[in-house]
């Protein structure tokens, strides 16, 4: 059995430890994801000049485990910067689209690497409301000596802000097969949808999502489900 501890929530009355990764500003943005007039806050970045500028946030290495998997959620949201209109986008359109993708970049002595998951929660996009994003990545032996990481949301053009909320991280923990056929036992296995105790920025806070612990007890399962990484140096 493996202990694995992260989990991210809302604090401090600045963006930190987000950062603007490779360029870029950082701040909030009025309207969330539930809605107009709820008084409730997104994390907007703006002033970007190019695909690989997006909001940035670092991760524990020590959480990662081989053989795992980590998820990334968020709701998100494309806006034009000159006239804040939404901003569409072919999230069909393969290598080619200009949707955002979640990149998980790890760092070690001899460069970095960056790990990119489609987004496996929509097949489509609609430019006028926030489109749920979850993405997966399998940690290797590689990815787990990384030295440090973060994950970025990226590739959206030069010129379109992203706006993001309801960021959650956590393991993927599928319930076995076989319990699957036992009638009442659906549901009694550790659900880690609940390691981000807040993932909006509320009134008078922030996006700041620090990392603290929360220790969970997971066990290994063996499992299929559909997903792409592509692991490259740039």
């Amino acid at each position: 059995m493996n202990e694995f501890s992260i989990t991210l929530q809302l604090g401090n009355p600045d963006t930190s430890p987000w950062e603007a990764h490779n360029g870029g500003v950082l701040s909030l943005y009025d309207n969330s994801a539930s809605g107009n007039n709820t008084n409730l806050y997104a994390l907007k970045m703006a002033g970007r000049n190019g695909v690989h500028e997006g909001p940035k946030h670092p991760l524990n290495t020590d959480c990662f485990v081989v053989g795992s998997t980590l998820v990334v959620e968020a709701d998100i949201k494309l806006i034009n910067a000159t006239d804040q209109t939404p901003f569409n986008c072919d999230a069909l359109s393969g290598p080619s689209s200009t949707c955002p993708i979640v990149t998980l970049e790890t760092v070690y002595p001899g460069g970095n690497n960056y790990n990119y998951a489609g987004n496996e929660f929509s097949p489509s996009w609609d430019s006028s409301v926030f489109n749920a994003y979850k993405g997966f990545f399998a940690l290797d032996t590689t990815i787990a000596s990384a030295q440090s990481a973060g994950f970025i949301f990226e590739r959206v053009p030069a010129g379109i802000d992203i706006i993001l909320d309801n960021v959650q991280v956590y393991e993927f923990q599928p319930i076995p097969a076989s319990n699957l056929y036992i009638e009442g036992d659906d549901f009694v296995y550790a659900d880690c949808n609940d390691i981000v105790t807040n993932g909006d920025a509320e009134v008078n806070s922030s996006c700041f999502l620090d990392i603290i612990a929360l220790s969970i007890i997971m066990e290994t399962h063996e499992f299929k489900f559909d997903f792409f990484t592509i692991t490259e140096a740039r």
